[in-house]
Formats: structure tokens, C-alpha cells, sequence
């Protein structure tokens, strides 16, 4: 067996193993979406990604067009923040101010119910 052999041997439980080629599920049939809905997102909070060298105060001047109520770190370069009122995930999709690398919204997760494994 060549190597071109060896590696599909090797590989095709992998990926038989991984999927069966239809999208992930939640469970009960229904396709998982892809992106949570919109009223899933916590209204006015926004997760931040930012230059490492940057601290709050100099997050909240790079903001200074909202107004920022809170701002709390999710390790370095990340952080949380609230903007009262919420300008809305449009008005934050333009141009980024220097130094911020991107702004998303800050969406609600809910775990999934336990689908209990079938015999096949």
C-alpha cells in the first residue's frame, strides 16, 4: 500500500466518525441556526475585541461617541461593554475606531435538552 493509501486508511474513519454529511441538529430534527436570532442578544451589550494595549479608559475614549455605562474585561484584549441607550448592532457595523478590531453583539445561549444516544 502506498502512502496515498495509508493516509485515506487512516483517515476515512475520521471522517465517517465526524458527520454523516447533514447539518447539526438540536436535537429533535430541526436544523441548528447558524446565528442566534436577534432577540436573543442582550440589548446595549456588546462584546469588544480590541488591541491588547489598550485599557478601559482608553476603550471608553475609542467609545466616546456612546455612551458606555460599564465595561469589564474577558481577558486581555476582549472586554464586555453596555451602551445606554443601545445604538443597535447597525450603527456599530461601520468603520471601527482605532485600535478596536471588532464589535458583536453579546447574545444569549441556552443550553440544548439531553437527547439521549440511540442503539443503531
Amino acid at each position: 500500500m502506498g502512502r496515498a493509501g495509508i493516509l485515506v486508511a487512516l483517515l476515512l474513519p475520521l471522517l465517517v466518525a465526524c458527520g454523516n454529511g447533514r447539518p447539526p441538529t438540536n436535537g429533535v430534527g430541526a436544523p441548528s441556526p447558524a446565528v442566534a436570532p436577534a432577540g436573543d442578544r442582550v440589548p446595549g451589550e456588546y462584546l469588544v475585541l480590541a488591541d491588547p494595549a489598550l485599557d478601559a479608559d482608553a476603550l471608553r475614549a475609542r467609545l466616546a461617541p456612546y455612551t458606555v455605562r460599564a465595561i469589564r474585561p474577558l481577558g486581555p484584549g476582549r472586554w464586555q461593554v453596555r451602551l445606554e441607550p443601545d445604538p443597535g448592532p447597525a450603527a456599530l457595523a461601520g468603520a471601527l475606531p482605532e485600535g478596536l478590531l471588532s464589535i458583536q453583539p453579546n447574545y444569549r445561549y441556552r443550553t440544548q435538552p439531553a437527547v439521549p444516544l440511540r442503539a443503531e
